[in-house]
C-alpha cells in the first residue's frame, strides 16, 4: 500500500472522525471534551511519525473548546509523540545529538532556574514552553522529512477554517452561548470582532498571520498551486473578521511581499491576479459598504484625534506603547535587572504583560539571558541552513513573525 493510499484510507477518515466528535462537542457537549481529545494521543502513539505530527497540528484550533480540559490532554498528546519521537531516533534510529547544542541548552536551562525570581507556576510554565519550542526546532532539524513545511501550512490552514466554520454554530449551540465564543465587542462598542473557536480575537488573527505568510512563502517560491491560493484568500478573509489593528498592517505587508515577489516571477499573471482582487474589493463595497466604513472608522478615523506621533502609535497598538515604555523605563532604571534579568517566575510590572516578547525576555532573563536563547535557537538555525536547500522567500514568515513578537510576549507571556 503506498503512503497516499494509507493516508486516504486511515488518516483522513481518522480526522474526519475526530471532526464529527469536535462538532459535537463543540456544540452541545463542550465539558465532555476530555472524551474526544485522548483520541488525539492514542493516535499519535498508533501511527508513524509523520501523521502523528499532523493529527497534532490538525487539533491545535480545537483545543480551547474547553479551555483547561482540552489544552492538559492536547500537551500531553504532544508530550506523547515527543517521547516516541525520541524513542524513534534514538534508540531505532541510533541518532545523536551535537554536544554543542546540548552543553547551550544545559546552561540555559540552569540560567533559568536560578534564584534570581520567584519559583512559582509560572516560571515552571515558559521553562517547559522554551524547552518545547527548542526542542521542536531541533526535531525539525534532525528528522525534516516527519514535518513537511508545505503539506503541514495546508493542513493547518484547512483545520483552522473549518474551526472557524464550527464558531459558527453558536447559534444552535447552548454551550457555546454560555461561553460567549461567537463575537466580543470593541472598546467604543461598534465593532463586533469575530473569533471563531479561540478565547480572544487576537489569538485568531495571530495564528491568520502566520499562516498567511508561510502560504505567501510558498506562493513565490512557486511550490504550490491553485488550492494554495484559495487557502490564502479564505485565511486571509478569516482574518479581518478579526478586526486586529495588527493583522490588517501585517496582512498590508504580507500582499505587498507577494506582489513584489510575483512581480518578478510572471508579472501579467501578478497584473491580472492583483486586477482580480480590486474587482472582488469593489463588489464587496458596493455591496455591503458599511464594511469598509468600519475599517476606515477604526484604523484612520482615529488618527485625526492623536496629537503626536505617541498617540498614533499607541492608537494602532491599543495602548502597548504605555507598556512598551514602562518595562524599558524599569530595565533602565534597573541595570541589575537589565544585565541578569528578575527571573521567569517574575510578577508583571502592571496590571499586564509587556506585550513584546523582546522585552518581556531581557525583563525575564536580562540580556545575559537572552543571549543564551539566542545563541541556543542561532545554532539550530545555522544547523537546519546547512542541511536543507531554503528559498529565499522564507524572510516572509520571518519578517511576520518579528512583527507579531513586537506586540506579543508569545512564551514570555507574565500569566
Amino acid at each position: 500500500m503506498t503512503k497516499t493510499n494509507f493516508y486516504l484510507k486511515h488518516r483522513l477518515i481518522f480526522n474526519c472522525a475526530l471532526l464529527t466528535l469536535l462538532f459535537l462537542v463543540n456544540c452541545f457537549w463542550g465539558g465532555m471534551s476530555f472524551v474526544v481529545f485522548p483520541l488525539l494521543a492514542v493516535m499519535v502513539l498508533l501511527d508513524n511519525l509523520e501523521n502523528g505530527f499532523s493529527y497534532i497540528l490538525f487539533c491545535m484550533p480545537y483545543r480551547l473548546i474547553n479551555f483547561t480540559t482540552s489544552n492538559i490532554i492536547y500537551y500531553i498528546a504532544i508530550i506523547v509523540y515527543i517521547i516516541k519521537f525520541c524513542f524513534v531516533f534514538f534508540v531505532k534510529e541510533k541518532g545523536k545529538i551535537e554536544k554543542s547544542v546540548l552543553i547551550l541548552l544545559g546552561v540555559l536551562v540552569v540560567y533559568c532556574l536560578l534564584p534570581i525570581g520567584n519559583y512559582n507556576y509560572n516560571l515552571f510554565f515558559k521553562l517547559c514552553s522554551i524547552i518545547f519550542v527548542i526542542g521542536a526546532m531541533l526535531l525539525i532539524v534532525k528528522k525534516p522529512n516527519v514535518f513537511r513545511p508545505l503539506f503541514s501550512v495546508r493542513l493547518i490552514s484547512v483545520s483552522l477554517l473549518i474551526s472557524c466554520l464550527m464558531g459558527l454554530t453558536y447559534f444552535i449551540s447552548p454551550y457555546l452561548q454560555t461561553t460567549n465564543l461567537m463575537v466580543v465587542s470593541s472598546n467604543d462598542g461598534s465593532v463586533f470582532r469575530y473569533f471563531g473557536l479561540f478565547r480572544q480575537p487576537n489569538v485568531l488573527a495571530m495564528m491568520c498571520e502566520i499562516i498567511i505568510s508561510c502560504l505567501a512563502a510558498a506562493i513565490i517560491s512557486q511550490k504550490c498551486n491553485w488550492l494554495d491560493v484559495l487557502l490564502f484568500v479564505l485565511v486571509a478573509a478569516a482574518g479581518v473578521t478579526t478586526f486586529s489593528k495588527t493583522y490588517i498592517i501585517i496582512l498590508a505587508v504580507v500582499l505587498f511581499a507577494l506582489f513584489v515577489g510575483l512581480m518578478k516571477v510572471n508579472w501579467k499573471k501578478t497584473l491580472l491576479f492583483s486586477l482580480i482582487i480590486v474587482l472582488c474589493g469593489l463588489v464587496v463595497y458596493f455591496i455591503k459598504p458599511v464594511i469598509f466604513t468600519t475599517f476606515v472608522n477604526r484604523f484612520v478615523g482615529k488618527i485625526a484625534n492623536c496629537n503626536n506621533f505617541e498617540g498614533v502609535v499607541n492608537m494602532i497598538t491599543t495602548g502597548r506603547l504605555s507598556l512598551w515604555k514602562e518595562t524599558a523605563n524599569y530595565l533602565g532604571n534597573n541595570p541589575l535587572v537589565l544585565i541578569f534579568g528578575r527571573g521567569l517566575g517574575a510578577p508583571a510590572l502592571s496590571t499586564l504583560s509587556a506585550h513584546n516578547a523582546y522585552l518581556s525576555m531581557i525583563y525575564q532573563l536580562g540580556l545575559v539571558g537572552s543571549a543564551l536563547f539566542v545563541l541556543v535557537i542561532a545554532v539550530l538555525i545555522k544547523q537546519l541552513l546547512k542541511q536543507n536547500k531554503i528559498s529565499a522567500a522564507i524572510i516572509i514568515p520571518v519578517i511576520v513573525l518579528a512583527l507579531i513578537f513586537c506586540v506579543e510576549d508569545m512564551i514570555f507571556y507574565i500569566l
